[in-house]
């Protein structure tokens, strides 16, 4: 193959945009009231092309001479790290974060990344190439013909029991010797379904353990307080009247429950300082995780990912930007409580906007796989709804179960995951590309309450009876089975 000289490549190829660059770059730091740049950018990238030539003939290949190239500029400076652009490359939006808080694309990490002896599609990032860093995560990525499997999870306080044990039963459908969560690529949570979809994919837990963490947890979260224990003492004659005070007292405060007794549940089964990015499991396993959070200023929805999300004009819901401090953040501090995010604003439970994350869920699955956009399998499951009374309460209990803000309450909960779920595959036009799968169950009467931890039993056997030797429950562990097959192409198709 012939050689053309490398500055005739570069003048035919690149002047022009390199060119034109400069005069973007010198518009920009002459609106930041900078100097201008001390030396010609366009020739000095000629110049540097010409002379790093040499050294790719006596190199193997230009990813080895790439390679070497950022060795030595390691020893001269630190690169900086971005979200919009991967600097190994400097071509790609990166996707994933090492520990050293640089970012990456998915293209550089198959290339400069060291492939398992044993799996084709696991990489081993042992240093960052920007800063030199050590010991980073293996990163999995999804094979280019696979399919596109969701998994979304719906809140419901100490009623999030219900998902684990419909996951429990799906792990025994498909009896394979591996953590049911890994079935899934991308998998998003609301309120306690964000809880459980952290336990599951941030920390690898298998669904038993996640099991008696969350009944642990809950327990301990939803523990009286001792203000509210005098104030049923006191007014135990007239039961309509501690509920009310006791509604007054958290909306003084913002929070029902003790917030110290929350945050010691979450450091412990998170890490005080752990972030969402701090993921290897997640990042071995290849799944992509998300929550949703409401804005204590608007009530707008925003999304907290592992991975770099992107926003998009046409969304109903926001990004936040790891630039804004989420990166830094602690996972239990960005979820569990109102907190506020340094640069971005302070969340509360996503289960106030969308309390089934399955359209945003779906909508990323879309922007993360654009040559696959229709995903699949959607699983969403349901953390119960209250069924038809059978029996007509009286007194008091009749009066508030009738009252307008009881009705309203049981209408909110009812449209907000159930109805937003039949919305959302009504809107799918083409079914052909993938199944959706609805698992819920509806309540004998009055659903338990968010906080009632007495019922966590009594919800865990409602949700196996339900679906346990199901047909759908059935089919889904057949097309999850199935669906670890894929073809995969030996070479390149030419046309």
């Amino acid at each position: 193959m012939h050689q053309f000289h490398p500055q005739d490549v570069f003048r035919s190829l690149y002047r022009d945009a390199c060119a034109q660059a400069t005069l973007e770059l010198e518009e920009i730091r002459a609106a930041a009231e900078m100097p201008p740049l001390p030396f010609d950018l366009s020739r000095s990238l000629e110049r540097s092309m010409t002379e790093l030539f040499p050294q790719l003939q006596h190199l193997d290949s230009a990813r080895d001479a790439h390679r070497h190239q950022l060795t030595s500029v390691q020893l001269h400076q630190r690169l900086p790290s971005s979200e919009s652009t991967c600097f190994v490359c400097v071509r790609r939006r990166p996707q994933y974060c090492l520990p050293c808080r640089h970012w990456v694309c998915q293209t550089c990490v198959c290339t400069f990344a060291r492939l398992d002896a044993g799996d084709p599609y696991l990489f081993h990032a042992d240093e960052c190439l920007l800063c030199g860093a050590t010991a980073g995560p293996c990163i999995r990525v999804r094979p280019a013909t696979a399919t596109t499997r969701i998994l979304s999870i719906d809140g419901g306080g100490t009623r999030g029991r219900a998902p684990l044990e419909f996951l429990s039963v799906l792990q025994e459908a498909i009896g394979l010797p591996y953590p049911v969560q890994q079935n899934f690529d991308v998998v998003f949570g609301t309120s306690s379904g964000a809880l459980i979809a952290c336990a599951l994919c941030i920390n690898g837990w298998p669904v038993d353990q996640c099991i008696e963490y969350f009944e642990t947890s809950s327990k301990l979260a939803f523990e009286e307080s001792r203000y509210t224990r005098i104030v049923r003492s006191l007014f135990h004659a007239a039961p309509f009247v501690a509920p009310a005070v006791e509604l007054v007292k958290s909306l003084l405060v913002d929070c029902k429950y003790a917030a110290d007794q929350l945050e010691a549940i979450q450091q412990e089964a998170y890490g005080a300082c752990r972030s969402i990015v701090d993921s290897a499991e997640a990042s071995r396993a290849g799944t992509l995780v998300g929550m949703t959070l409401t804005s204590a200023q608007d009530s707008s929805t925003f999304i907290v990912t592992n991975y770099n999300a992107e926003n998009h004009d046409n969304q109903d819901y926001e990004v936040v930007r790891f630039d804004q401090g989420v990166a830094a953040a602690p996972l239990w501090e960005i979820y569990f409580t109102a907190h506020h995010i340094q640069g971005a604003g302070t969340f509360q439970d996503g289960g106030l906007g969308y309390n089934n994350p399955a359209p945003i869920a779906i909508k990323e699955a879309a922007i993360l796989f654009p040559a696959a956009p229709k995903p699949s399998t959607v699983v969403s499951l349901g953390t119960g709804s209250a069924g038809s009374r059978t029996t007509a309460s009286a007194g008091i209990a009749a009066m508030w179960e009738d009252s307008f803000p009881a009705r309203l309450y049981r209408a909110f909960w009812k449209q907000n995951a159930g109805t937003a779920w039949k919305n959302l595959v009504s809107q799918e036009e083409d079914k052909s590309h993938g199944a959706y799968f609805r698992f819920d169950m509806e309540y004998d009467g009055i659903q338990p309450a968010l906080d009632d931890v007495t019922s966590m039993p009594h919800v865990a056997q409602i949700a196996r009876d339900s679906v346990l030797g199901s047909p759908q429950m059935e089919r889904l562990a057949r097309r999850v089975r199935a669906e670890l097959f894929y073809f995969e192409l030996a070479a390149t198709p030419r046309l």
